[in-house]
């Protein structure tokens, strides 16, 4: 698989790492990195931790690629190169995010709304999650896998279409809700429910529908 966003990455890890050096120098001895549902601050560790975060974002990049690569369809994951990138670059960007927010929380406490910023970020990337689930074929690392869409490519491809819309439509919804922060976090619980269980549900009923259809034709 070509990296085409390898250099993206080094940008986003290279400016996380400005930005967490920054932090780590100005910081106190301790930095935030867990907030409760309300955005207030609940959880405290020692400031080498940022300095930690940055170099997630090559790591986790580089399993990923490697993970691909080993992917037994790999032919497949191949021909969803570009959907792969994108997933990648999402990654690097969740992590960058975490990051940045974490320096900035650390800096300047109360500076941002988490409690609206945080769901409405996790909607954006489901949509765009959504946006590239019909772009990937079949494999055993990125998509809606379970045993029904791993044994057709049928059920495969229109299972990815079926999530593709649901989860652009739950990512839209949670980014909504996400100025309501006491009802964001519901809604947000309850789309990530839906994203998780109606693709699932959505396949074995595919599959047993053309079991039924392929035994029909046989008789």
């Amino acid at each position: 698989m070509k990296n085409k966003y390898s250099y993206k990455t080094f940008v986003i890890a290279l400016i996380s790492l400005i930005v967490a050096v920054y932090t780590f120098i100005q910081a106190n001895d301790e930095i935030i990195i867990h907030w409760d549902i309300n955005g207030n601050a609940d959880g405290y560790a020692p400031k080498e931790v940022i300095l930690m975060l940055p170099f997630m974002i090559p790591l986790v990049d580089c399993l990923i690629v490697w993970i691909s690569n080993m992917d037994p369809r790999k032919n497949n994951m191949q021909k969803s190169a570009s959907g792969i990138q994108v997933v990648r670059f999402i990654v690097a960007a969740i992590l960058f995010v975490c990051t940045l927010l974490t320096c900035i929380e650390t800096l300047y406490p109360k500076t941002l709304n988490i409690e609206v910023i945080v769901p409405c970020f996790v909607g954006i990337m489901i949509m765009i999650i959504g946006n590239i689930l019909p772009k990937i074929r079949s494999n055993y690392t990125i998509g809606i896998r379970n045993p029904w869409t791993l044994h057709s490519d049928i059920v495969w491809q229109k299972t990815q279409r079926f999530s593709g819309r649901l989860w652009f439509v739950c990512g839209i919804a949670i980014c909504l809700f996400s100025v309501t922060p006491y009802f964001s976090h519901l809604v947000m619980l309850v789309m990530i429910f839906f994203i998780i269980i109606l693709p699932n549900l959505y396949a074995y009923y595919l599959y047993q529908k053309m079991r039924k259809e392929n035994n029909y034709d046989r008789n």
